[in-house]
């Protein structure tokens, strides 16, 4: 089997265990010894790999770089001995994918699994992040995939255009005879966190935005956040799918059927030469 070189092995466990004396009882050295394997990489390499914080040892950009070469190295290996027919025990590969909760509900789930059946040695590591920082993780190499919004997608990310996911507004069912304009005049906002904007856009979309109240109530749980709209405790927007399959239509509605605001979002994934075939697949899956 192929392993790392030590001084690479060294550098994963201090950026997974955060301090230099945890990495060092994982490996079982000493913490001269590890301190040491990381200044020889730094100086082989010429870059710094860690920044010293009060969270721990931080990866610098040139260490979230390395740190997503040895993962890809680590899926590769597994991938070539799939193809050498290797006992399934011996090369499990672990796929992190991230994206918000309706997304993972309603669009990745499903095709994942139906990947993983085909491919028995996959791992999946499904992961709901719901505020936008998804770009951040996968630019940190903790995930392998991630649903980004297209305004975090930079050029160096490989990335394939998802539909976008349309967005309606919903209010308590007793509203529905009330206008749009004087529920949002007189209503609260019901939003998942500060981070989150898109009853904004929404609102924008339709110079609604101008006379709409800014101080929301927040739930970070898109279920139990439809839920407080059916109690009557404000509006808020859900994708047009999510509102079909999950919501209780005897407690909420769509306020203006016509009405929507589209947000735009990619998978994403830093290019690792060609793609191992179970990668494809869940690209061209869940895409």
């Amino acid at each position: 089997m192929i392993r790392l070189s030590p001084l690479l092995q060294a550098f994963l466990s201090v950026e997974k265990n955060k301090t230099v004396h945890a990495a060092a009882e994982t490996l079982f050295l000493t913490q001269t010894a590890v301190t040491q394997r990381i200044k020889q990489l730094e100086d082989k390499l010429g870059v710094s790999l860690f920044i010293r914080s009060r969270k721990g040892m931080q990866l610098t950009a040139e260490g979230q770089i390395l740190s997503r070469y040895c993962h890809d190295m680590q899926n590769l290996e597994n991938s070539y001995l799939h193809s050498l027919n290797m006992t399934e025990s011996d090369h499990i590969i672990p796929i992190k994918i991230v994206s918000s909760s309706t997304l993972m509900k309603t669009r990745i789930v499903e095709p994942a699994s139906a990947i993983a059946k085909i491919y028995p040695q996959l791992r999946l590591h499904l992961q709901i992040h719901d505020i936008e920082a998804r770009h951040e993780m996968l630019r940190m190499g903790q995930v392998d995939l991630a649903v980004v919004s297209n305004k975090h997608v930079s050029k160096e990310m490989c990335t394939k255009s998802l539909q976008p996911e349309r967005y309606v507004l919903i209010v308590p069912k007793e509203w529905q005879s009330k206008s749009i304009f004087e529920v949002v005049a007189n209503e609260n906002i019901v939003d998942f966190d500060p981070s989150d904007n898109i009853t904004f856009s929404y609102l924008a979309k339709y110079h609604l935005l101008e006379n709409a109240r800014k101080d929301r109530h927040f739930i970070n749980s898109p279920d139990q956040l439809a839920q407080l709209v059916g109690l009557g405790l404000g509006y808020t927007v859900v994708t047009k799918q999510f509102y079909q399959q999950y919501c209780d239509h005897k407690r909420v509605v769509i306020s203006n059927l016509h009405w929507f605001y589209d947000h735009e979002t990619s998978l994403c994934w830093y290019d690792r030469g060609v793609l191992p075939h179970y990668f494809k697949a869940l690209i061209d899956a869940i895409a």
